[in-house]
């Protein structure tokens, strides 16, 4: 896209977003904030900072983040609950990443004699667009938190019910193969009520438990 001599902010970004010294020292501050993301493979990192910023970028030309720059948010939030790393640990690599890459621009601004106005523009349309991102990023990590969950749940639940059945299944986790257990069968029905009571009966140790 053609870029107006007047959005300066937005020429800065185009010129020094892709570059790999920038991109790099993002990457690192993005790491450097979270334990949780910094244990992840740092091509991982460094491929999520390179969309984002790409996404960045296209929402400032475009005026506001399309459905391809949220779709990408989406996939971050959800590639990160799948790789278990908390809503609150990703975000702050998330915010650490991007504190650098506008105190980068502010100050490539300043060197460059850009105005102060153009450059508290450009970092509220930064913060509206990243408000987005961030929105998208934690709804997708909830839900595949909440699918993922429910997924386990589904597990436990028939596995409790193929041994009820007498049907051989191979046991793991969180049962033990060697050690004994007790079977408590009650007549509650409410799934809320069941919730409690499964915690309680959970509390000295692990077991199986569920609406059968």
């Amino acid at each position: 896209m053609e870029v107006g001599t007047g959005d300066r902010f937005l020429r800065l970004l185009i010129e020094h977003g892709g570059d790999p010294v920038v991109l790099e020292a993002t990457v690192r501050a993005a790491r450097g904030r979270s334990e949780l993301v910094a244990a992840l493979p740092e091509e991982e990192t460094r491929r999520h900072v390179r969309a984002l910023v790409q996404g960045v970028l296209a929402a400032l030309e475009d005026g506001g983040p399309g459905a391809e720059v949220l779709a990408a948010a989406e996939r971050l939030g959800s590639d990160r609950a799948r790789q278990g790393v908390p809503v609150a640990a990703f975000l702050d690599g998330f915010q650490a990443g991007r504190a650098h890459l506008v105190r980068m621009l502010v100050a490539e601004g300043r060197r460059l004699e850009v105005p102060d106005a153009v450059l508290l523009d450009g970092v509220t349309r930064i913060d509206e667009i990243t408000t987005a991102l961030v929105h998208r990023m934690v709804h997708a990590h909830r839900v595949t938190e909440l699918e993922m969950a429910r997924t386990a749940r589904e597990a436990r639940v028939q596995l409790l019910r193929q041994l009820l059945h007498g049907e051989a299944v191979p046991v793991g986790a969180p049962l033990d193969a060697a050690a004994a257990y007790h079977c408590v069968v009650s007549d509650v029905g409410d799934p809320a009520v069941a919730a409690r009571l499964e915690t309680e009966l959970t509390a000295a140790g692990p077991g199986l438990c569920g609406l059968v």
